[in-house]
């Protein structure tokens, strides 16, 4: 099987942490080199601060350093802003990483990320968290 290639949402990210997390599969698929993750400096210092809000600076670096220290962890460096989320243009960080590293998709359960199931061109598949899991286990058979 591919693997897949996806950018996290950083909500995503932050709710598939905890051990306790129906959600942490992900990270752990990741961890075990079995899903592809790609990000950017601005994704990472998003990650940062948010995860400053919750955890503790020693633990903060140590994840992020953990996870830019895996083989299957890239970090791309968009050179071109595309602006498709007008109305949260925060977001677009993460279109730029999914285009700029041919992504397979998103993982989001937000909602201005939907206005990319409109635009032909590029195309940016998104997929909610429920869904990426659905077609997940699906293609592990």
């Amino acid at each position: 099987m591919k693997k897949v290639k996806l950018v996290l949402d950083t909500n995503v990210f932050i709710v598939s942490l905890p051990d306790f997390s129906p959600w942490h599969w992900i990270i752990k698929a990741i961890i075990d080199n079995q899903i592809i993750l790609l990000i950017t400096n601005d994704i990472l210092m998003e990650w940062d601060e948010k995860l400053l809000e919750r955890y503790s600076a020693v633990y903060t670096n140590d994840l992020l350093d953990l996870f830019l220290q895996l083989e299957n962890v890239y970090l791309i460096e968009p050179s071109y802003k595309w602006n498709f989320i007008a109305v949260d243009p925060d977001d677009n960080k993460f279109v730029d990483c999914a285009i700029a590293g041919n992504a397979d998709l998103i993982v989001s359960n937000d909602r201005h990320f939907q206005i990319l199931k409109q635009i032909d061109f590029p195309r940016v598949n998104i997929l909610r968290l429920q869904e990426f899991e659905n077609l997940y286990k699906e293609q592990l058979g």
